[in-house]
Order: C-alpha cells, then structure tokens, then sequence
C-alpha cells in the first residue's frame, strides 16, 4: 500500500530531525542555535515533501548528515568515530554515489582551513572511502543511466547540464538572499567578540 512504501522513508525522515538537532548542538555548541536549526528544517516544505516519497531522498540525507556529524566527533580523535564515517559514506555511496565527493569536498576543504592539525587524518579517511568503494565505482561506471554510462553521468557537460537546472530550482528550495544575513551576523557578533578579546574563527567556521 501506500503507507507501507512510504513509512520507512518518514521514518528516516523522522531520524534526520533528531540527529539534525545533535549536528547542530555539536557544530555551534549552542542548544538555542541547534533548536532553531531543527525548527527551520521541520519546517521546510521541499525538504518533507521528498522525504515522504519512495525513493533514497530520506537516506541520503540521514547518511550524509550522519557522516558530517561523525565527522566532527573525528576532529576530536574519537577513533570509532573514524570508523562509523567510513561505514557511512560506504552505505551513502550505495544509496546515492553523486553525494560522496560533496561530502569529501566539504570535510577536506573544513579541515584545510579551520582544523589544519586534523587535515592528514580527514585524507587518509576519505583515501580509504574512496577505497572500499572502488569496486561500487567500477559496476556504476558499467551502467546506463538515461542512454549514458554511469562514467558519463560524472562528465563536465552533464554535471554542468544538471547544475543549471538546480539553480533553476533552488530560489525555492532556499532563499539565496538568506546566505547575506549570516556574513552580516558574524561581523557584528565578531567585533562585540574582539571587544571582548576573544577568538572570531569559530563564528566563521560555523558560517561556512
């Protein structure tokens, strides 16, 4: 039926919420900054209608988020944590493979600029992510997706081809004017900061 093919994608549904609140609450460090993140994402329309439909929306975004927040916990040298994000991004890549090298991209580029003492350790995770999934590569680069290989689907012509149309879309997904209101936060809760004689790198860091 329809509640029985669409149950197990709410629920994952449900999960994000719950772990979105501990992402937020371990980025931040804020309990009131990681309420309202979840509030704003409970309260995303785009965001519920996909995760109420049959398909791996709903996964995706549990795993990614659960790898970023593993993340996280890695920078602290937690070493199960090292493990559980390689776990992660190996049943995101089979859930979706397109999401992996955003992840790696964001980890990597995170760790290059505010965490530089944890940057070998975030490279040689993703070198073994991209390790164990090597054999995952080689069948989807055998496959064809809409007349193409799963190689081709990677290429420039077509990444650009669908980012055109993302940005078609995304005014309403998110307000692009919104990403303005953070710069002008953190300045303005940075100079009360160097007043203070305290360190504004993690207003930025929590920014990007």
């Amino acid at each position: 039926t329809t509640l029985t093919a669409r149950l197990p994608f709410a629920l994952l549904g449900l999960a994000t919420f719950v772990l979105f609140y501990f992402f937020s609450r371990e980025l931040s460090g804020s309990r009131p900054v990681a309420v309202l993140a979840t509030v704003l994402l409970v309260l995303s329309v785009p965001f519920l209608l996909l995760t109420r439909q049959c398909r791996y929306y709903s996964a995706a975004n549990l795993l990614m988020l659960c790898a970023l927040h593993l993340y996280l916990k890695t920078l602290k040298g937690q070493v199960w944590a090292s493990v559980a994000f390689v776990v992660s991004m190996f049943l995101l890549f089979n859930t979706n493979y397109l999401y992996v090298p955003g992840v790696l991209a964001a980890t990597v580029l995170h760790a290059l600029v505010w965490q530089r003492q944890r940057l070998l350790r975030v490279l040689v995770l993703g070198g073994i992510t991209v390790l164990v999934n090597i054999p995952g590569l080689l069948w989807f680069g055998s496959l064809k997706y809409y007349g193409r290989s799963g190689i081709e689907t990677v290429s420039l012509d077509h990444v650009l081809s669908n980012l055109k149309g993302f940005a078609a879309y995304a005014p309403f997904v998110f307000p692009l004017a919104l990403l303005a209101v953070g710069p002008v936060c953190v300045v303005v809760s940075g100079s009360e900061a160097r007043r203070g004689g305290k360190d504004c790198r993690s207003r930025w860091s929590l920014y990007l």
